[in-house]
């Protein structure tokens, strides 16, 4: 507790006259309480209730209101599939913003088909991944589609936002992608398409104007021979 305290003081006895009477006395008993019990409870009071009042109401207010973008950053997407009894492999990427290849050693697999959803006919909510570990970096992410006249997947709605990675991001202020294509049948020309050592077909990810979260496309790879590409994104900045 801060402040200081102010004892009330014993006046001096006094050494002149009317000690008979106790005049004095009594004088210099009421001036001592007075001043003990005024200067003491008064200070005492004060201190207390404005101290801890104050300092207990403000670093609450400063904790709570400092408490935004909270939770992991999250990676998600949704997605469909068609023909899944085919399916053979679906991976999700990560990689530097200075590679747009995903087969140079640089990238990193953070999703597989144990995590995506491969036996829905309708679009649903695709899997939400932590890249907390690439915060302060800026990064590129790749949907990549191996398989012989194998499945067909839909991809729609990229999102990279916050999480407590149960359930989707509210919002997505790092990045946000519904492949709005005004080029169709290629996708936004910020997307690029590579194709990997072992494809053996032209067909390519691409553009569809009949499967779509929200209008006009979507983008899609469609099953052929010995397909093996990569979708990459633009460069994200992850804050």
């Amino acid at each position: 507790m801060r402040g200081s305290f102010r004892c009330g003081q014993q006046a001096p006895p006094f050494d002149g006259q009317d000690s008979d009477t106790g005049s004095t006395n009594a004088d210099s008993d009421t001036d001592s309480d007075t001043d003990s019990d005024t200067d003491s409870d008064t200070d005492s009071d004060t201190d207390s209730d404005t101290d801890s009042d104050t300092d207990s109401d403000t670093d609450s207010d400063t904790d709570t209101d400092t408490n935004t973008n909270v939770g992991y950053l999250t990676l998600t997407f949704m997605e469909k599939d068609w023909y899944s009894q085919d399916y053979e492999e679906h991976n999700i990427l990560v990689g530097p913003a200075s590679s747009t290849d995903p087969e140079d050693g640089s990238w990193t697999v953070i999703a597989d088909g144990t995590d995506l959803v491969i036996t829905s006919s309708d679009f649903v909510q695709g899997p939400l991944l932590d890249v907390s570990s690439w915060s302060g970096q800026s990064i590129r992410i790749a949907f990549y589609y191996t398989g012989n006249n194998a499945d067909k997947w839909y991809v729609e709605d990229v999102c990279i936002g916050y999480s407590d990675l149960s359930t989707p991001p509210s919002s997505c202020p790092v990045f946000s992608d519904g492949f709005d294509s005004s080029i169709y049948p290629d996708l936004p020309s910020d997307w690029v398409v590579v194709s990997g050592a072992s494809d053996g077909d032209s067909d390519n990810w691409r553009a569809s104007s009949s499967e779509y979260v929200s209008s006009p496309t979507s983008a899609t790879i469609d099953y052929g021979n010995n397909q093996d590409d990569y979708l990459v994104s633009p460069s994200i900045s992850v804050p």
